[in-house]
């Protein structure tokens, strides 16, 4: 599995495609920063 960025908002939200499974798996880390406007993962994990 390669990890491919998705672009939401200008902001980079790290994916990785199962293929597997046929289904793509989001980073929550990346999802939750962009959700709440915080300027890096520290921030998004606390």
């Amino acid at each position: 599995m390669q990890p491919q960025p998705a672009i939401f908002e200008e902001h980079e939200i790290r994916r990785v495609y199962d293929e597997a499974t046929e289904t793509w798996l989001f980073s929550v880390i990346n999802i939750i920063q962009v959700l709440t406007q915080q300027p890096d993962n520290q921030g998004a994990r606390k």
